[in-house]
């Protein structure tokens, strides 16, 4: 994986080492520092203070995780069914996936 200052992420096939698959820039802006998987989605933060969730498999976005008002300085890191991500403003985590029902929890539950 690969994120631009223009928002751009960019997969590719290391074996032979052409793109897999291209999610445009957004309004969101440069990609901030390392960008995290958890073998199932792309997490990619944002200088706008919001984390793109990507398909791992597809680069079709999932989900926006953060409303812009804290900018994601460092990369965020999964665990289990969790997304830790630190702000300027301190420690932040959002639940994730529910992988048994392939449902994404963004502080509510799934039905």
């Amino acid at each position: 994986m690969a994120g631009s200052l223009l928002g751009t992420v960019i997969a590719f096939d290391l074996t032979t080492r052409r793109e897999r698959w291209r999610s445009g820039g957004i309004a969101d802006g440069s990609v901030n520092f390392s960008i995290a998987s958890d073998g199932r989605a792309v997490y990619v933060p944002t200088i706008a203070g919001r984390i793109r969730v990507l398909d791992i498999q597809s680069g079709s976005p999932q989900a926006v995780i953060g409303d812009g008002s804290d900018s994601f300085f460092w990369p965020p890191a999964v665990k289990d069914d969790r997304l830790y991500a630190g702000t300027a403003d301190g420690f932040f985590f959002q639940p994730m996936i529910h992988y048994a029902t392939n449902c994404l929890v963004l502080r509510s539950s799934c039905g």
